[in-house]
Formats: structure tokens, C-alpha cells, sequence
């Protein structure tokens, strides 16, 4: 004769589900703590910008959202300027000063191309550029240039 004894497998659910609830809390407050380190090291090792030398800080990016732009329009060509104290010294010069000094520095032409492209000789390009780099200095100052 066979004796069956009724067994509920409620309780056995009921313990895996204890350890299963008590094991997630576990990785979670692992994963807590680990966070935590992590934040802590990150703001032992953090500067603030303030903080910085001024050597280093003039390295930083700066936005260039509400910058003002200056175009100058030579033999076709638009060349734009970014910086205004550029920007306002070049207007400063003569029209064969301010093509030269923008064809040669912000185009990047040698003499020869510039005077392809204004129809000078090339020894005037060169006269006229360090003539016009000599009235920059004169209205920039020499620590600007």
C-alpha cells in the first residue's frame, strides 16, 4: 500500500522566489557601490577650468556660435575673416594692400599666384605685402602680429 502525502509546492516557490528577490538586491547594491567609487575617483582626479594654468586654459575650444564674421570679396573670391581686430585693421588698408594681404594669408597663395591673379608683377606682391604688413603692425601693435 501506497501512502501519498500531500506536499505544497507553495512553499518551495516561495523560497526561490526569496532568493531570487534577495539576489537582485544584492547586484543592485553591488552596482551601487561600484557607481559610487567610480564617481569618487572621478572627482578626486577632476579640475576645474578655473583652476587651470592660463597656458594651458588658452588651449581650450571656445564656441564660435555668436562670432561675427567679415567677408572681403577679392577678384571674386570671398574670404572670410574671424577675428574683428583682424578684421577692422584690413579695411584700414588700400584696396592692393588688403587683396595682397588677403590672397597671402588667408588664401594661402604664393606671390606668384597673387600676381597671376591681380595682373602685377611678382616683386610688387612682395613690396606691396611687406608694406602693408609693416602699416598692419602700425595700427595692431607689434605684440599682435
Amino acid at each position: 500500500m501506497k501512502l501519498y502525502v500531500k506536499t505544497s509546492l507553495r512553499p518551495r516557490k516561495k523560497s526561490v522566489e526569496h532568493r531570487f528577490d534577495s539576489y537582485c538586491k544584492k547586484i543592485l547594491r553591488g552596482t551601487a557601490i561600484n557607481y559610487d567609487k567610480k564617481i569618487n575617483r572621478l572627482a578626486e582626479r577632476e579640475i576645474s577650468i578655473s583652476d587651470l594654468p592660463e597656458n594651458v586654459y588658452a588651449l581650450a575650444y571656445t564656441d564660435e556660435y555668436f562670432q561675427q564674421d567679415y567677408f572681403f570679396e577679392v577678384s571674386g573670391e570671398i574670404i572670410v575673416v574671424k577675428n574683428t581686430g583682424i578684421a577692422d585693421a584690413v579695411t584700414m588698408l588700400s584696396i592692393v594692400h588688403r587683396e595682397i594681404i588677403l590672397l597671402s594669408y588667408f588664401s594661402d597663395m604664393t606671390d606668384i599666384e597673387i600676381s597671376r591673379k591681380l595682373g602685377i608683377p611678382r616683386s610688387k606682391v612682395q613690396y606691396q605685402r611687406r608694406a602693408a604688413l609693416e602699416i598692419l603692425k602700425g595700427i595692431m601693435g607689434d605684440e599682435n602680429l
